[in-house]
C-alpha cells in the first residue's frame, strides 16, 4: 500500500473521489500539507433535490481546513461541480467530507467541538489556531441545529442556578430538566433574576413545552426568581435546594452566637465547633471541649431531626443533666423516655410549645429532671451497663425477656 493509498483510507474518501495530488511545503510556518480531491473524469453526482443522477454543468474550486497532519497544518482542495437536473435545474452539490458553507472539514470541527466542551472558546481557539470569532460560527451551526430538534415535553421539574461568567458581577442563569440523568442543562441566559426565568418560559413553549405543566423548581431563595416563578411557571411548587437552606441556618448560627457573647462570656474555640459537623471527626480537642461546655451551660437541649438513628447527641446532653425536648424519632424515645419531652417529627407548633414548657420550669424542677436524665443515661447506657448486656446476650440471660416480648406481639 502506497502514501496516496494511506492518505484515501485517511480521508474516508469513495468513488467518485479520489485523491489526485498532496504537496508538503515546509518552507512556510507552520508547515503546511495540501491535498487535492478530484472526481473521476465522466463521472455522475446526485441532485440534492432527487438523487438523479446528473453530469456536471460546471466546477467550483473550493479549499476547506482538515486535521493536522500530524504537526502539519493540513487543506483539501477540490473542484465541486453543479450538477445540471432534468426536473430541478442547475443545483450545487454537497461533498462528502464538509457541510455546505463551511471552511472546515467535517472532522475537523468535530474536533473542534469537542475542545469547546472541555474549555473556553477562545482558548480552543488558539489550540486548533484559528479565530475565536471562526471558531464561534461552528458553535452556533450546531448549537442550533440541535436547538431546532430539542424537545422539552416532557419537562415536568426544573432546577435553576445563577453563575458567576465574567467579573465584575456578569452572571448567567442555567436551567436543568432535574428528570434527565445525562445532559441535564436544557437552558441558559445571560443575567439573573425574573427575567430569566420569563425567557425560559418562552424558550420552554418554543420547544413543545409547556411552562403550565412544571410542577416543581428547585432554586435558591432569590426573591427575584421566586417572583418570576410565581409570574412564569405558576402551577410549580419551589424547593429551595438544601446547600442554600443550611448556608442560612448557618449564618442564622452564627449571629446568635455573636449576639450572645456581647452578653455573657462564650467558651473558647465554640465558632467553628458550632459549624462543623460533629460526627465527622473534623473537630479538635479544643473544639469538643467548647462545646461540652456550651451543652452543660445551656437551659434546655433540642433536637429537631425529622429522622435518627440512635440519638447519641440526645444521650450526650442527658449526660450532662440537661432537659431534653426532641422528635420522636429513630431511637430516640428509648434514650429519653420519660426523662424529657418527645414531640412528633415535622411538628413546629408541637415542638414549640414543648421548649415553652421546658423552659417555664422552675430551677428545682429543672434540676430534677436533669439529673433524673443523667441517672437514665448511666444506667442504661454507660459503658459498664452495655458491656454487661452484651455479656447478657452471649450467655442467653435476656431469653426470658425475649420470650416475653415476643408473647406480647
Amino acid at each position: 500500500m502506497d502514501g496516496t493509498q494511506i492518505m484515501t483510507l485517511g480521508l474516508g474518501l469513495e468513488a467518485p473521489w479520489i485523491l489526485k495530488d498532496q504537496h508538503l511545503d515546509t518552507a512556510v510556518s507552520p508547515h503546511r500539507l495540501d491535498l487535492t480531491v478530484e472526481a473521476e473524469r465522466g463521472s455522475l453526482y446526485s441532485c440534492p433535490e432527487c438523487g438523479e443522477a446528473c453530469p456536471a454543468h460546471d466546477f467550483t474550486s473550493k479549499t476547506w481546513r482538515h486535521l493536522n497532519f500530524f504537526q502539519h497544518h493540513c487543506y483539501l482542495h477540490a473542484r465541486v461541480p453543479r450538477t445540471k437536473c432534468p426536473t430541478h435545474g442547475i443545483k450545487r452539490i454537497e461533498v462528502p467530507w464538509a457541510r455546505p458553507g463551511s471552511d472546515f472539514t467535517l472532522l475537523f470541527e468535530q474536533a473542534a467541538m469537542a475542545l469547546v466542551r472541555e474549555m473556553p472558546v477562545l482558548a480552543a481557539a488558539r489550540l486548533i489556531e484559528i479565530t475565536d470569532k471562526r471558531l464561534w460560527r461552528i458553535v452556533h451551526h450546531y448549537v442550533g441545529r440541535m436547538l431546532e430538534q430539542l424537545d422539552l415535553s416532557q419537562v415536568k421539574a426544573v432546577g435553576l442556578d445563577e453563575t458567576a461568567a465574567k467579573r465584575g458581577h456578569r452572571y448567567v442563569t442555567v436551567f436543568l430538566d432535574m428528570q434527565r440523568k445525562t445532559e441535564p442543562v436544557v437552558f441558559a441566559v445571560p443575567g439573573r433574576g425574573k427575567a430569566t426565568v420569563e425567557a425560559f418560559s418562552e424558550f420552554l413553549a418554543a420547544h413543545q413545552g409547556d411552562p403550565q405543566t412544571v410542577q416543581e423548581v428547585v432554586c435558591d431563595m432569590s426573591p427575584a426568581f421566586l417572583k418570576g416563578v410565581e409570574e412564569h411557571l405558576p402551577k410549580a411548587e419551589v424547593t429551595v435546594d438544601w446547600f442554600h437552606i443550611v448556608q442560612i441556618f448557618t449564618r442564622a448560627l452564627d449571629e446568635v452566637r455573636k449576639r450572645e457573647r456581647r452578653e455573657q462570656e462564650h467558651p473558647k474555640h465554640l465558632r467553628w465547633a458550632v459549624l462543623r459537623n460533629a460526627e465527622s471527626g473534623n473537630l479538635t480537642a479544643n473544639q469538643i471541649a467548647a462545646l461540652q461546655e456550651l451543652m452543660a451551660a445551656s437551659d434546655v437541649f433540642v433536637l429537631s431531626s425529622a429522622w435518627e438513628g440512635f440519638g447519641l447527641v440526645v444521650a450526650e446532653a442527658m449526660a450532662c443533666e440537661r432537659p431534653v425536648v426532641a422528635t420522636d424519632c429513630g431511637g430516640v424515645r428509648e434514650v429519653v423516655e420519660d426523662a424529657g419531652f418527645l414531640v412528633p417529627p415535622r411538628n413546629a407548633k408541637a415542638l414549640a410549645e414543648a421548649m415553652g414548657r421546658a423552659l417555664r420550669l422552675s430551677d428545682d424542677e429543672r434540676e430534677n429532671l436533669g439529673r433524673a436524665a443523667r441517672q437514665r443515661v448511666v444506667e442504661r447506657f454507660s459503658l459498664e451497663a452495655t458491656a454487661q448486656r452484651y455479656l447478657d446476650v452471649y450467655r442467653g440471660d435476656d431469653l426470658s425477656d425475649q420470650q416475653q416480648l415476643q408473647g406480647t406481639k
